[in-house]
């Protein structure tokens, strides 16, 4: 508020008069504060404590809202550190992403953020990013809303899960309706790779073993010991694919003469 005062150097008359001055805040930029990449490793949950948003217009003014989205490609985000008073969280998933949705003050979305939970797909690890976006919903100045961004890559780390192995504890068969016994069925598993190395060692303790596979997957096995063929036990290394397809086609032509038993042990490199 200032009086402005108007004479006429001539004399004659005067004038004064109230001016009003409004002067408004200036609309400040938001800011988030994340690191380039977070590090997990595969099936744990991954606790996220360094990531921040902020607005000084919130200083000035109190219950000022903002907005922040967090999207994921891969893994979900959960809050378990949400206060109890905040507003609702909004959750949207599509074909190819999943989007949490914040609105409120800026302090109650930090505590949030403050032990946010990454969850990874069971047995996942790869590359994700973390888009997050922030608007200060134009609520203080005249200016329109302004809008902050970040993008934090998340990288999980493989662990080495332990194969299975299954097999059948025992076969009946009749000698005098078959002369070649399927030794079946006889399933390795492993989770991680398909180019991981596998080694197997298969005996019998009366009887020949034979791998009745395709031509292609035997060529992919290496017999350390034995042969695909009419052995009464083999070595064998290769890549996953080739040993799990021959350990499926085992067969076993038994001695007339004594008990008939099967071992089975196989190894990764």
């Amino acid at each position: 508020v200032r009086w402005v005062d108007l004479n006429n150097i001539n004399g004659g008359f005067s004038h004064g008069s109230w001016i009003l001055t409004f002067v408004s805040s200036e609309n400040a930029q938001p800011s988030i504060m994340a690191p380039d990449v977070l590090y997990g490793t595969e099936d744990v949950v991954l606790s996220i404590t360094n990531i921040l948003v902020a607005d000084v217009d919130s200083d000035i003014a109190a219950g000022m809202l903002v907005s922040v989205n967090l999207t994921t490609k891969t893994g979900l985000l959960a809050f378990p550190n949400l206060p109890l008073f905040a507003r609702e969280v909004n959750v949207v998933h599509s074909e190819d992403s999943s989007t949490v949705m914040l609105e409120d003050t800026v302090d109650i979305i930090n505590q949030a953020l403050n032990g946010m939970l990454y969850v990874p797909p069971p047995l996942w690890n790869g590359a994700d990013i973390l888009q997050i976006s922030m608007s200060d919903l134009g609520g203080v100045g005249y200016s329109s809303p302004l809008f902050a961004s970040a993008q934090v890559g998340v990288v999980f780390a493989a662990i080495d899960n332990p194969f299975s192995l299954t097999c059948p504890q025992y076969i009946e068969a009749s000698l005098s309706e078959v002369d070649i016994i399927p030794i079946s069925p006889i399933v390795l598993y492993d989770v991680d790779s398909t180019e991981s190395d596998f080694s197997a060692e298969i005996a019998a303790t009366c009887g020949f073993l034979s791998i009745q596979a395709s031509s292609g997957i035997l060529e992919s096995i290496q017999f350390i010991s034995g042969s695909s063929n009419h052995s009464t036990s083999m070595f064998i290394q290769g890549k996953y694919d080739a040993i799990r397809q021959a350990l499926m086609n085992v067969v076993y032509q038994p001695f007339t003469t004594c008990d008939r038993t099967l071992h089975v042990e196989v190894v990764a490199l």
